[in-house]
């Protein structure tokens, strides 16, 4: 994780969650402590959100990916691991965008 994705993360935090900065470096401290390099939960993302997707409305189901997407970083410089996390993640909580957006 570089530095630039350490103060993504910060940011997202604090303004999504509402920390102060202090609370937001606790929480990041423990999700990559949690995640570890993040293999088991790129592999296994599916099983993460199946319990719940039924119940995210589209609303909610957007705004999940909106924040995934943040946390993923421009686009134009997501590492190929996050750019297929996004992806399955729109294809778990929005399966009938993801299918109109891939030809």
């Amino acid at each position: 994780m570089t530095k630039e994705d350490k103060g993504n993360l910060l940011n997202i935090f604090e303004t999504e969650f509402h920390l102060s900065p202090k609370n937001a470096a606790d929480l990041l401290v423990s999700s990559v402590h949690l995640l570890g390099d993040g293999k088991e939960l790129r592999q296994k993302i599916h099983k993460f959100l199946e319990p719940s997707k039924d119940s995210f409305s589209e609303e909610q189901a957007q705004s999940a990916i909106t924040l995934v997407s943040r946390a993923a970083g421009v686009p134009e410089e997501r590492h190929e691991n996050a750019t297929a996390l996004l992806e399955e993640v729109e294809l778990l909580l929005m399966p009938k965008q993801a299918k109109q957006t891939v030809w």
